[in-house]
């Protein structure tokens, strides 16, 4: 009897959490807020392990325009200041990982305006569970997963966007990203690389000193960025990257990003995981990517889950 009560309870509290959710989730499904496009400038300083970063975001009110727009901010990471497009100061509240903003008043006739949010900062924190850093930036590589929100970004399923990111690293270094590489540009003891994407996604990238391989393979970038190592080795990794991304778009006959890079990082990095896939990037400790041996499992665990 105690037992049948106590399924009927499980049962029961499933049964709410599906039909009436929280108060958190619900003021987020009711957010008047859509981010159409986010033009995004970064800029690298790994001698220092400071990132420094420029986000224009351009967003949809779907009601009068009133309500704040909550973003999702790394609580590492210092806001520096909020603007409208006019770069007139805008009011906002910082709450651990959250930003909320007042909107400019008042709205066009589309509900569409434009915020500009300055911040900057490092990484430090480690995922308890695998002693994983979702962000770090200094050297001999910086990288950032998007779960780590070291961009601002709304929150929940909405989060994926359009956008343009531009990132200015030393001179020597590779920047490994989402979207489409569109212009590489040398300055004076720096590299300015810019990507764009079409496709909405969540935001990752890495950058180092890599040995590097990319071409466009049926329509779609493919990269393969690794460290210190000989040419054999990546030519090696490239195809039989390309292989199995083939292999998933032939068999679900669509890709969901414009682009797919093997990364390697540092095992201090990531940590006691194995690898990881963050929306069309796969990233892989140097234990898995040895001489002459491809882990046809591990990478084809990894990269399907670019599509699932």
């Amino acid at each position: 009897m105690n037992y049948r009560n106590g399924v009927w309870g499980y049962w029961l509290i499933i049964f709410l959490l599906f039909c009436f959710p929280t108060a958190a989730s619900a003021q987020r499904q009711r957010s008047i807020w859509q981010s159409e496009f986010i033009d995004l400038s970064v800029e690298l300083d790994p001698a220092e392990g400071i990132m420094k970063g420029e986000a224009g975001i351009r967003l949809q009110s779907s009601g009068s325009g009133s309500e704040a727009i909550l973003l999702d901010l790394n609580h590492e990471l210092t806001v520096i200041s909020v603007n409208d497009e006019a770069g007139r100061p805008l009011p906002f509240r910082r709450n651990d990982d959250s930003l909320a903003v007042t909107p400019p008043q008042p709205l066009s006739a589309s509900g569409v305006c434009t915020i500009q949010v300055s911040y900057q900062g490092s990484f430090h924190e480690r995922v308890p569970e695998l002693d994983l850093l979702n962000a770090w930036i200094g050297t001999p590589v910086s990288h950032a997963f998007s779960s780590s929100h070291w961009y601002p970004q709304m929150s929940g399923s909405v989060r994926h966007c359009r956008g343009r990111i531009a990132y200015l690293v030393p001179k020597d270094w590779v920047v490994a990203s989402v979207g489409r590489l569109a212009t590489t540009e040398v300055l004076p003891g720096a590299k300015r690389y810019v990507f764009t994407i079409d496709s909405p996604t969540g935001f990752s990238f890495a950058a180092a000193a890599f040995a590097y391989q990319s071409q466009k393979i049926d329509g779609q970038e493919v990269g393969v960025f690794l460290l210190n190592c000989r040419r054999e080795k990546i030519n090696f990794y490239f195809e039989n990257c390309v292989k199995i991304v083939r292999f998933f778009k032939a068999y679900y006959g669509f890709s969901p990003y414009e682009g797919y890079s093997l990364i390697e990082l540092p095992v201090d990095l990531l940590g006691k995981a194995g690898g990881g896939s963050y929306d069309g990037l796969t990233f892989y400790p140097p234990a898995t990517l040895p001489e002459n041996f491809f882990f046809t499992p591990v990478f084809g665990h990894e990269i399907g889950h670019c599509w699932w």
